[in-house]
């Protein structure tokens, strides 16, 4: 463990903010510029592991050539005292996984987070860049910002040299690809898949495959077709049904690109704002209705009252300023 005051390159340590089975995350400040930061540092009990810490130094690789504005931006690497560590910018908010167990998402909420992530894996996949671990544990909500993170087990497509060892699988069971399932080549389409698992949860709030174990996690991606999403959600808008049924196509060449999934969530938002649009207009007639037949009443009522003190001989004041009043 780092105390606070510790000095880590140019960073000082200002306590703990996180940690998991291979390191610890703290906030940190620049000594000079103080600019905040997230320092990133390996446990001394695995720091040794030689793939351990070229997982760190690779997600450093990885994200420093990845500058965009949905993906968590790395400020330094190094080693302090002979251990690795990552800064990356300081991050305040959620992630999507935090979110979504404090309460169910919107639909036009999760189309807008899912815009973001989109715009974040075109630009990884513009630099050859595929993620393999998306899930809403690496997808960050810095308010209305969305940061995707942890980029320790990407690839470069096309590298010949590898982190994982041929016929192993990396990834996280429930959100990954039938072809990671079987340990087989990966590509920009597997990220889509993994996304689509993603957005199955936020908009039917809960993944399409799951199980007991592992392995029934992973025959689901294999061999399973998920529920038809209406049977969820009876109102889901036809195109994102569609969407989330082609995202998560077993081949991997009938999924569609991030730009195919980026014009499907523009259309889903049309009709369900379109949807909301006709409801509060629905609303604002009966309303209406409502209102004027209080008013017909009250005229009514206005009316009779002045009849009956014609009919005595009594003031009409009354009954004229109801009937006014009525008129409003």
């Amino acid at each position: 463990m780092l105390a606070p005051g510790s000095i880590v390159g140019g960073f000082t340590i200002k306590g703990a903010i996180g940690s998991g089975a291979m390191g610890a995350v703290y906030a940190a400040r620049h000594r000079w510029l103080g600019r905040p930061a997230a320092v990133k540092i390996l446990h001394d009990d695995v720091h040794l592991l030689p793939q351990v810490r070229e997982r760190l130094l690779h997600e450093a690789r990885i994200v420093a050539g990845l500058r965009h504005p949905n993906i968590v931006e790395v400020l330094d690497a190094g080693e302090h005292e002979g251990v690795p560590y990552l800064v990356m910018e300081l991050l305040h908010g959620q992630t999507l996984g935090e979110r979504m167990d404090a309460g169910r998402l919107s639909p036009l909420e999760s189309i807008a987070i899912l815009r973001q992530v989109c715009a974040a894996l075109r630009a990884a996949h513009a630099c050859g860049v595929i993620h393999r671990d998306l899930k809403p544990d690496n997808i960050f909500l810095a308010g209305s910002t969305v940061k995707v993170l942890d980029w320790g087990v990407a690839r470069s497509l096309g590298l010949a040299r590898r982190l994982t060892s041929e016929g192993s699988i990396v990834g996280t069971p429930e959100y990954m690809a039938p072809e990671q399932c079987c340990a087989g080549e990966l590509d920009a389409r597997s990220d889509i898949y993994s996304l689509g698992v993603v957005a199955w949860e936020m908009f039917l709030e809960d993944v399409p495959f799951g199980g007991d174990t592992a392995v029934d996690v992973l025959a689901g991606h294999i061999a399973r077709d998920p529920e038809l999403p209406r049977t969820l959600w009876p109102k889901i808008p036809a195109q994102l049904e569609s969407l989330l049924l082609a995202m998560l196509a077993k081949r991997p060449a009938d999924r569609p690109t991030v730009g195919e999934v980026l014009a499907a969530l523009d259309q889903a938002e049309l009709e369900l704002e379109a949807r909301r649009t006709g409801l509060i207009e629905l609303r604002r007639r009966k309303r209406r209705r409502s209102s004027g037949a209080a008013a017909g009443f009250l005229m009514a009522a206005a009316i009779t009252l002045a009849a009956l003190y014609a009919a005595v001989g009594a003031p009409a004041t009354l009954a004229i300023d109801v009937a006014a009043w009525a008129g409003r």
